[in-house]
């Protein structure tokens, strides 16, 4: 599914958005317990496939794991870092 994502394009990825993917994910990075490496690897390569360049994607994980836990980067643009564009 990585690799569909990562060629596929914006129509596609929202539909496997839609389909409740990145929510089943979520779930089971932040579920308590054992996790393999190669699990939480996989997982969050997917996941970072579903959030590149992907506006709706990134803002329903910040909604599902809540806006004060997503730390965000200053714009590279803005040389102090003091903005977020």
């Amino acid at each position: 599914m990585e690799g569909l994502l990562r060629t596929s394009r914006d129509d596609d990825q929202l539909l496997v958005l839609e389909s409740g993917v990145q929510e089943m994910i979520l779930d089971r990075i932040t579920a308590e317990g054992f996790h393999c490496v190669g699990e939480l690897q996989a997982s969050f390569d997917l996941l970072g496939e579903l959030v590149r360049f992907s506006v709706p994607a990134y803002s329903r994980l910040v909604t599902h794991l809540g806006r004060d836990k997503v730390r965000r980067r200053p714009c590279h643009r803005c040389r102090r870092g003091a903005r977020f564009c």
